[in-house]
């Protein structure tokens, strides 16, 4: 019969057939990259002024300046805004104190209204008396007895004034208020805006990216610098597309960083990449 076909020895993989899970490694070339990298952008349209910091390996605090901006019109905006403040406060000690002294004079008037009328009322009933006694004639009593009733009415009225006179004053001065906060947001406001050209790198990290220079004119959500954080990296690995049907969600990695081995497991993958 025929020789059976030769096969090269190197070309096999001698071993005991065994039965269980095989393991298939899965090659990639990579990079480490943090997980949180935060975006600077501005606030409002600005001109950049002073750059503080440049990109390196010096971390950076969150509340460490980067760059500033500069923005004339704003600026003036915030210091009318903050005048009007002021202003309004001002109006509104003036009105308590206005309010407070006629509060007062009212209160002097009524005292005298009701002085006026015990005195008048006293009058009257004398006169009643003496003409109960024909020491007087009939119409001076009735004279003096209008004059008493006329000085009643007033103390009356006066009386319901001075009731109103509090809920009155309250509300001239809640109407005074709201215009001290709304004027006192408006400076908010303004304040927030003008605190937001003065760039901080927010979060705790490593300065990567400076994207302006000095005298640059930049827009609203115009990009300015980038800060990672470098205490928490991914690996982002590039994986061939003929192999990326062996890559799932949740296998074992190990990455290896050249100053050793990492264990990890795939958070996300596509064609292209990554563990």
């Amino acid at each position: 019969k025929p020789a059976a076909p030769s096969v090269d020895m190197s070309g096999l993989w001698p071993g005991t057939v065994k039965r269980g899970p095989m393991e298939r490694q899965v090659r990639g070339l990579g990079a480490l990259k943090p997980e949180e990298i935060h975006w600077i952008a501005a606030a409002q349209d600005s001109r950049v002024s002073q750059i503080v910091r440049r990109a390196g390996i010096d971390p950076v605090k969150a509340n460490d300046v980067i760059l500033t901006l500069s923005d004339p019109d704003l600026e003036l905006e915030a210091e009318k805004a903050e005048w009007q403040v002021k202003q309004d406060e001002a109006t509104l000690a003036n009105l308590k104190v206005k309010l407070e002294s006629d509060k007062l004079d009212q209160k002097a008037t009524f005292a005298e209204l009701e002085s006026q009328y015990t005195q008048a009322k006293l009058s009257a009933d004398r006169d009643l008396e003496l003409t109960r006694l024909n020491l007087k004639s009939d119409l001076e009593s009735k004279l003096s007895v209008d004059q008493a009733q006329q000085l009643q009415n007033r103390v009356a009225l006066q009386k319901q004034r001075l009731a109103i006179q509090d809920a009155a004053i309250k509300a001239q001065v809640d109407a005074q208020e709201v215009v001290v906060q709304s004027s006192q947001a408006a400076y908010d406001l303004k304040k927030k805006q003008v605190d937001q050209l003065t760039i901080r790198a927010g979060i705790d990290g490593q300065l990567q990216e400076v994207d302006v220079e000095v005298g640059q004119r930049v827009t609203a959500g115009t990009i300015l610098a980038k800060v990672a954080d470098p205490t928490k990296l991914k690996a982002v690995l590039q994986i061939a597309e003929t192999q990326m049907k062996d890559v799932r969600i949740g296998l074992d990695a190990t990455i290896d960083t050249r100053n050793g081995l990492i264990p990890g497991q795939i958070g996300r993958a596509s064609c292209r990449e990554r563990v």
